[in-house]
């Protein structure tokens, strides 16, 4: 049943995300048109660089735009599936809660890591096209697997350790951005009928901002110490004490999702009522 959940929630999403990912691909397009114009040695009208100023502004907006407009369609299925009269419907579904959940999970999780890329390409194809000889001088490449080696050589086989616990954290840190929102648009529909959606934005922001200030205090304290036992340390011991503290965030990130699937499950099981 988690299969079909997906297919429909991928469905009500992908038409929409397509045609941002296109129209994204196209600014990047024209943001390195106009780069290439910045870096022209002809002398052109004042109204064709003004243009091109204009324009550039504008695609990058685009392009950061479609980072956020990706996010938005997630949570807007989101909260139309399951918080509106729709959400009688899928309620009576027989599927478990759980099933549900997951199959949300995934779909954010998923246009999150396809809207990164397209983000990053967006970003290549904008240099590749305003700056080429920077981008494809073959030079550049000789000096970046220079300093790849060297790197490597220096780092030895911890390398893939960092970049396994790097990649980890960073699917976690998304997981556990889309479940910290999902739990306060949640929240929101729990304690709410009306103007749940400000009401969840006002949410978020007062519990990301008590989040955000716990962290920095915890860093703030805590990191002095930290750095005054790694002086000393010999290199093998710091590559130690530097991918057991990337373990202890995989962990803590971990154990953060893991809470606020727990919350979000209780909430839509035990206390939301929809009438």
């Amino acid at each position: 049943m988690l299969r079909k959940l997906l297919k429909y929630d991928f469905l009500s999403v992908i038409k929409f995300w397509f045609i941002a990912a296109i129209t994204s691909l196209g600014l990047g397009l024209l943001a390195g048109g106009c780069i290439n114009v910045f870096n022209s040695d002809r002398h052109l009208p004042m109204i064709v660089d003004t243009s091109a100023v204009i324009l550039f502004v504008i695609a990058l907006i685009g392009i950061v735009a479609f980072s956020f407009l990706s996010m938005i369609l997630v949570y807007v299925r989101f909260y139309k599936n399951l918080f509106t009269d729709e959400g009688y419907l899928t309620f009576t579904l027989p599927v478990k809660i759980s099933q549900i959940l997951n199959s949300k999970i995934i779909l954010g999780w998923v246009v999150s890591i396809a809207a990164l890329i397209v983000t990053f390409i967006d970003v290549f194809i904008m240099l590749a096209i305003g700056i080429p000889d920077e981008i494809f001088n073959i030079e550049n490449y000789r000096h970046l697997i220079e300093i790849l080696k060297i790197l490597i050589e220096k780092i030895g086989w911890y390398l893939p350790v960092y970049v396994f616990e790097f990649i980890l954290l960073f699917g976690l840190f998304v997981l556990f951005a889309q479940l910290f929102l999902n739990c306060c648009i949640t929240f929101a529909a729990l304690i709410t009928k009306k103007a749940r959606v400000i009401t969840a934005i006002g949410i978020y922001y007062a519990a990301n901002g008590i989040f955000s200030f716990v962290l920095e205090m915890i860093i703030i304290f805590a990191a002095p110490s930290l750095i005054e036992k790694m002086v000393g340390l010999t290199e093998n011991t710091l590559h130690i004490a530097f991918i057991i503290s990337l373990l202890s965030a995989v962990v803590f990130c971990f154990m953060g999702c893991m809470l606020l699937y727990a919350l979000q499950y209780w909430m839509l099981d035990r206390k939301l009522n929809l009438s």
